[in-house]
């Protein structure tokens, strides 16, 4: 047997045994701090969406994206503020549900259209449903209470981390 002919049936050249089986003692392999810092920083921050029963419908919830950066929040805040500087809390309820919801969940499964697309409050599916114009609309006709409104928009912002206290955030094991 030839030279030629045992590299075709052994493992190859040693160049190509280096890179099947790289030595981790080399110092160009090794993984730095910096490296492992760049890792993390190139990984986005997202978080997990949040799902929140009507607890005047039951057996029915919304899923919704828990994702809300500041600017999203803050052109939030401008949309509901009038000339006078008069804020509508309720407006700005409806806004954060509307926006954020992924899909309304009925007994546990996600409610889908005939297309196979997630229902949510902007959806014609759930406007006509609920005869209405506007997904404000069809957040009230959904919720009937406008307390449950108010209270699962705080909801959606705390799973978005605007309601985290610093306390809890701190990590005794980190000073």
């Amino acid at each position: 047997m030839t030279d030629q002919q045992t590299r075709r049936i052994g493992v190859g050249t040693e160049a190509e045994s280096d890179e099947l089986f790289p030595d981790p003692n080399n110092p160009a392999l090794q993984v730095t701090i910096l490296d492992e810092l760049q890792s993390v920083l190139d990984s986005p921050v997202t978080r997990e969406p949040v799902t929140i029963p009507i607890k005047t419908r039951p057996q029915m919830a919304v899923r919704y994206n828990a994702n809300i950066d500041g600017d999203l929040l803050q052109a939030w805040n401008r949309s509901c503020t009038d000339r006078k500087d008069r804020f509508d809390n309720m407006k700005f309820a409806r806004m954060i549900i509307a926006n954020q919801a992924q899909c309304i969940v009925l007994r546990g499964i996600d409610v889908t259209d005939e297309n196979g697309g997630a229902v949510t409050f902007s959806g014609s599916k759930l406007l006509s449903m609920t005869h209405a114009a506007t997904a404000g609309s069809a957040i009230d006709t959904l919720f009937g209470d406008d307390a449950l409104i108010l209270a699962t928009s705080r909801a959606i912002l705390e799973g978005s981390g605007y309601g985290d206290e610093y306390d809890e955030l701190l990590d005794p094991t980190l000073t």
